[in-house]
């Protein structure tokens, strides 16, 4: 992966932003969506892999930061600054305030960056206008939680998942998922069978997952044991949460996180 260039105003990137980065195709043009400080696109267009990139948030305030924070990274450069759109020896940033991706008319945008929300809600703004997303025809997301809720949603909508990756970023590791519509070429997967990827038919059946953690140890990611293992974590304090608890329902939860222990330790000791 790329890292970033340190510029006046832009922390460097290796983690998160780089690997981020790392997906848009050189000559993309990109929306990021939620831009919240600008760093990435100011780092995708000083690396010359963006000509142009659209800013879009739903409020005035991260706008506002964004447009600075591009401002400091060309103090020393001559721009022309309008109030949405700056233009710079690099290329173009136009801001946007916008609920989702509704500021990008279809075509503006090759590759759409939606990172740093839950799950669920960028699984709405990819559900809420399917003629505008489809004309995007990869979006790099980087959900902060729920995760499966937005794989569940991809797969079981028109859309494809092409890649999974992981970053870290203040010892926090992130969900990377690379996405298309159904109509676009790029490559896929779909099934989570054992056919298709290579764990026993009983580590499939309980991990929802397993198709992640597959194309993860194809890759053989470094971060991937330590993503294991904070999901192992995280079923041994679904186990103990319930031992407090009577009742079917408790035990079933137990027995669930104990069988996806397993089957997550099995993935462990095949790494």
């Amino acid at each position: 992966m790329s890292s970033a260039i340190h510029r006046d105003g832009m922390p460097e990137s290796r983690g998160r932003l780089a690997v981020l980065a790392a997906y848009v195709s050189r000559g993309d043009r990109v929306a990021d969506i939620g831009t919240d400080h600008a760093y990435l696109p100011i780092q995708l267009l000083r690396q010359g892999i963006s000509r142009r990139a659209i800013l879009t948030d739903i409020g005035e305030g991260p706008l506002a930061r964004a447009r600075e924070n591009i401002l400091r990274a060309y103090k020393n450069e001559e721009i022309d600054a309008e109030d949405g759109r700056i233009r710079t020896a690099d290329g173009e940033y136009e801001l946007r305030r916008g609920d989702g991706l509704a500021p990008v008319e279809p075509g503006e945008a090759d590759t759409a960056i939606i990172a740093g929300m839950g799950g669920e809600l960028i699984a709405r703004i990819l559900g809420a206008d399917r003629d505008r997303t489809n004309s995007i025809g990869r979006y790099v997301l980087q959900p902060r939680t729920k995760s499966a809720e937005l794989r569940q949603y991809l797969l079981g909508g028109a859309y494809r998942i092409a890649d999974e990756d992981l970053a870290e970023e203040r010892g926090r590791i992130c969900e990377i998922i690379i996405a298309s519509p159904a109509s676009s070429a790029l490559p896929h997967y779909e099934r989570n069978d054992a056919a298709q990827v290579g764990f026993p038919a009983d580590v499939c059946n309980v991990l929802p997952e397993a198709a992640q953690l597959y194309r993860l140890k194809k890759k053989d990611h470094p971060l991937l044991l330590r993503f294991i293992e904070g999901k192992i974590r995280a079923e041994r304090q679904i186990i103990e949460g319930v031992m407090r608890s009577d009742g079917a329902q408790a035990k079933d939860k137990a027995h669930t996180a104990e069988t996806r222990i397993e089957a997550l330790t099995f993935i462990q000791i095949n790494t």
